[in-house]
């Protein structure tokens, strides 16, 4: 009588065999080799859920492994060039107005900007509009502005300008579309950008600083991103768990947004393409101070935010 094979599921032989590599690599005193371990490709006996546990808890820590290990070696490389979905001319503007409400919804509910108003109300400005570059949709530069009562108006811009329901006569949009690169930078202006510099070259970053010093303005570049691994989960967190619980609450609620995130999840595979892409593209603050380090007038500080840490690059000709 044959011998009944056992049908596995799909990519089971492919877990087992990373679950081997861990129990070989993490323990070197016992035989390696197939030779040596006749039972090195044999499935573990699953029959009780304890064993069951601990053959995936120990694959689940072989694929965290393998994800530091890729990330680390992302964080090394200081040229990625890959853009985020949303800076794509291409890209449906349906789906960037979802990914910047999404964004913007969170960062004000969360509150993570909140340090960073405490911090414009410590410092001497002068009674100036405010001027925030690639705005999105608008949030947290409109809570901000309100927020901190230092600005006679805010003049929000983007390459891709949004529409947000404002009802506030001190704040406008403009809807003619603004490339910081190309546009010219106006005396007697606060600027400010929100969770974007990382999209920029580091040449471009500086000549965004020499810019603004040039016509005597003031800016604050903030990043609420850093290449570290905690920052890594959080964003994978947030752009898949947090947008299927948030996106019922995100206004204007619409059946679009409802079909895009729950019948077909493009919503959450763009949202979290850009997060992984922005991540490996942000930089500590002691890199931006190696970048700035030739330009007496620009600032970098680090900010706790309880588990948001705000990294600010304040560019001043009174710095």
């Amino acid at each position: 009588m044959g011998h009944k094979r056992t049908r596995r599921k799909p990519f089971e032989s492919e877990l087992f065999t990373i679950y081997f590599l861990y129990k070989g690599l993490s323990r070197p005193n016992v035989p390696f080799f197939p030779s040596q371990r006749p039972f090195f490709f044999r499935p573990p006996s699953l029959s009780n859920k304890a064993s069951k546990y601990n053959c995936y808890a120990d694959i689940y820590k072989v694929v965290l492994l393998l994800t530091r290990i890729y990330l680390f070696t992302a964080f090394q490389n200081k040229s990625i060039s890959v853009k985020e979905l949303e800076d794509q001319k291409w890209f449906s503007s349906l789906l960037r107005n979802f990914q910047t409400e999404f964004i913007g919804f969170i960062v004000v509910r969360l509150r993570v900007y909140d340090v960073f108003i405490q911090e414009l109300k410590k410092i001497t400005l002068p009674s100036c509009p405010m001027v925030d570059l690639c705005s999105g949709s608008g949030e947290p530069a409109i809570t901000i502005f309100r927020k901190s009562n230092r600005f006679t108006r805010l003049i929000l811009t983007d390459k891709f300008p949004g529409r947000p329901e404002l009802h506030d006569d001190r704040i406008t949009y403009e809807q003619m579309p603004a490339d910081v690169l190309q546009m010219q930078f106006t005396p007697g202006i606060f600027y400010t950008m929100f969770n974007a510099l990382h999209h920029f070259s580091d040449d471009d970053k500086v000549r965004l600083a020499k810019k603004v010093l040039h016509v005597n303005s003031s800016a604050s570049f903030v990043e609420i991103l850093e290449p570290r691994i905690s920052c890594f989960i959080k964003v994978i967190f947030t752009s898949t768990i947090g947008t299927l619980l948030m996106t019922p609450f995100i206004r204007p609620l619409s059946l679009s947004r409802l079909f895009f995130t729950y019948i077909l999840p493009i919503n959450i595979l763009t949202i979290t393409f850009d997060g992984i892409i922005s991540v490996l593209k942000s930089r500590s603050a002691n890199y931006y101070k190696a970048l700035f380090r030739d330009e007496k007038q620009v600032e970098v500080t680090r900010l706790q935010n309880g588990l948001s840490p705000l990294i600010i690059i304040r560019v001043s000709s009174t710095t």
